[in-house]
């Protein structure tokens, strides 16, 4: 079997789990390791499959001297964060054509792997922290850097989406995943995802290969939505693929159309007689009428016995 035929079992799959989950809101979370280029067919492949109204790419590796166009997907928006990071956007987002929601503007965000949107109701956001650093960079103060952008998110007086790699385990214990679990019950969310969302081979300093595992894709969503998460695996990273799938209420956008129509407001009956009355062919056009009266409604000559009058006035004055 090959591996394409082995991500169509896992995509049919995926597909008929979510079956009663098909009227919720579905927004996709993927590392896609090694750059988004390199992955375009794999993600334009889950858009086919899933139609997710977000999907946000962790690892996108996007250049700012790249051509975006060579990124576009039917139907979909590409949006990424507000400022680079030494000229590289490490996250993306496709939004759906379809969804009426704004793209977030807030300063703090800058530099920052952070994309966001909302509406009236909610916020949804995709973060990426990449576990290699740059210069004069602590794995704490990376961290930190992201928590203080997370916590914009406070008193909002929305509902709230949030999920990405946080490069922070659920399955231990840390400082971190302390912070995170401070910074979600503080604004009221539940870290929805808890299975394995990256396998990958480690050799050691030895050479000795071993396998291992954690939960570092993370969605946080808030207590009262109702959030059911699926996991597809996939050859092309070592990363699952997070679906989520949540009971929100999306307006769509209204498609656009033109169609002629008629101008009423200036209707006036008066004018439109005068008008036709001072018309020079207006003789013209009352012979016409009257011409195809006689052939349709001929004149007809009705004898009498005796002389009784005009029948058709009288039946007339009978009735007023």
């Amino acid at each position: 079997m090959t591996s394409t035929d082995s991500w169509r079992i896992q995509l049919a799959a995926a597909t008929q789990a979510r079956k009663h989950q098909i009227e919720a809101t579905e927004i996709i979370y993927w590392n896609c390791s090694r750059g988004l280029a390199s992955k375009l067919s794999i993600v334009k492949s889950i858009i086919n499959n899933f139609s997710p109204k977000l999907i946000f790419v962790s690892e996108a590796e996007i250049k700012t001297t790249d051509s975006l166009t060579f990124f576009n997907v039917k139907g979909y928006e590409l949006f990424l964060p507000d400022k680079p990071r030494d000229n590289v956007y490490r996250v993306a987002c496709y939004k759906s054509r379809n969804i009426e929601m704004n793209k977030i503007k807030n300063r703090n965000w800058e530099g920052l792997n952070i994309i966001g949107f909302e509406n009236k109701k909610c916020k949804i956001v995709g973060i990426y922290r990449p576990f290699k650093l740059e210069a004069n960079e602590t794995q704490t103060s990376r961290f930190d850097d992201l928590m203080e952008g997370l916590w914009q998110l406070k008193n909002s007086g929305k509902s709230i989406i949030c999920g990405g790699d946080f490069n922070v385990n659920w399955m231990s214990n840390s400082s971190m995943k302390k912070k995170l679990q401070e910074w979600s019950e503080e604004l009221h969310l539940q870290q929805r995802v808890q299975g394995i969302t990256r396998y990958r081979l480690v050799t050691s300093m030895n050479g000795i290969k071993r396998a291992e595992s954690s939960c570092i894709d993370h969605v946080y969503s808030s207590d009262i939505l109702d959030t059911g998460i699926t996991l597809i695996p996939t050859a092309w990273s070592d990363h699952e693929i997070v679906l989520a799938s949540i009971k929100l209420d999306l307006p769509r956008k209204m498609a656009k159309s033109k169609t002629k129509m008629r101008v009423w407001k200036n209707y006036n009956q008066v004018k439109i007689i005068e008008g036709l009355l001072g018309n020079e062919q207006w003789d013209v056009l009352q012979n016409q009428l009257m011409s195809n009266l006689d052939k349709i409604c001929p004149w007809r000559v009705v004898r009498f016995k005796s002389q009784r009058g005009d029948i058709l006035d009288t039946k007339i004055a009978k009735i007023t």
